[in-house]
């Protein structure tokens, strides 16, 4: 009397595992030049790095060209400003997960939308006259981000363009990036 509820288990997990079968995992690893400003009135320009890494699963035979999946990333930006006896050191970080969507193209571009959500720690270091003073804080962070990935190569491709917009503690910044793409199909 075993054998026909482990056949029935067996079956059922083979009906569900099934569609699994009929996706494509697809991912990528990157690193990108960004440049950001902030809403704040007199915020300088802050410049650095976004790393990160994305993987997507393509539903083959349901949407073919659509992807779904999770992206995870760290930006470091950094501004200076002023000289002499006067002088400012801005940090701005973040750290941000969440979901993406791809699309597929007939002209080996991606274009990619995501919303990803974490932290942001801000950090003003300020020096006048033989003074310094420096002030840091987290926030937690929502960023809507946008972009297009160019494949140059099977497992390269060129990230032309990403603007990623987030806002934290009422205020915001708006990044844009470009980079390079390390595809791993």
């Amino acid at each position: 009397m075993q054998f026909p509820k482990v056949l029935f288990r067996l079956l059922t997990l083979a009906l569900f595992l099934a569609p699994l079968g009929a996706m494509a995992q697809i991912g990528g690893l990157y690193a990108d030049f960004s440049t950001a400003a902030l809403s704040s009135s007199g915020s300088p320009e802050y410049n650095g790095a976004t790393i990160g890494g994305y993987d997507e699963v393509n539903l083959k035979h349901s949407l073919p060209a659509l992807n779904i999946g999770g992206d995870a990333r760290m930006s470091f930006t950094h501004a200076n400003y002023g000289t002499g006896f006067a002088a400012t050191s801005n940090w701005f970080d973040s750290f941000l997960i969440g979901p993406e969507v791809s699309f597929k193209t007939p002209v080996s571009l991606r274009p990619y939308a995501e919303i990803l959500f974490g932290g942001a720690y801000a950090s003003v270091s300020a020096s006048a006259y033989g003074y310094s003073e420096s002030v840091s804080k987290t926030y937690g962070e929502l960023a809507y981000i946008g972009g297009v990935d160019w494949k140059l190569a099977p497992h390269l491709a060129w990230r032309i363009l990403e603007i990623n917009y987030g806002t934290f503690n009422s205020m915001s910044a708006t990044t844009f990036s470009t980079g390079v793409v390390l595809r791993m199909p």
